[in-house]
Formats: structure tokens, sequence, C-alpha cells
């Protein structure tokens, strides 16, 4: 988890805690999500929307520099 690298040891505890909070509140705003998009554009369309969303983000790692990068970036040590 990049949290873990870049946050300050004594912080980590709170950072994760955070991290959880979030992932847990996307449930429920996801569900709302999808049921207006069900309603919206019927059941069969709205399951179109989230596969697409599904893979939009393999879509953007794909077409982005990062398959190409070969040298692994460490947080914790400094540049230079």
């Amino acid at each position: 988890m990049r949290s873990q690298t870049v946050a300050p040891a004594d912080l980590l505890g709170r950072v994760n805690a955070v991290m959880r909070l979030a992932s847990y509140a996307a449930v429920p705003l996801g569900s709302v999500a999808a049921g207006v998009a069900a309603t919206a554009l019927g059941v069969r369309g709205a399951l179109f929307v989230g596969v697409a969303g599904l893979l939009l983000p393999t879509l953007i790692l794909l077409f982005s520099p990062v398959p190409k990068l070969r040298e692994h970036f460490d947080a914790g040590q400094e540049q230079g």
C-alpha cells in the first residue's frame, strides 16, 4: 500500500483508519449510483456502465507510460 511507504511511522494507524473509512464509505455511494443508473438506463445498461467503469482503469494503465517503467521507485529513499 503506497500510503504506508509515504506516511511517517507514528501516523500509520491514522492513515490506515482514514483509508478504511474512505473505502467503506464508497460502498453505499456505489450502491446509490448503481440504483440511479439502473433506474435511468435499465438493468442491462447499468451493468454495461459498470463493466465499462471496471475496464477503464486497466485501459488507462495499458496506454500510459507505466508498463515501460523498469526501475522501482522507493518513496523512503532520497533522490540524487
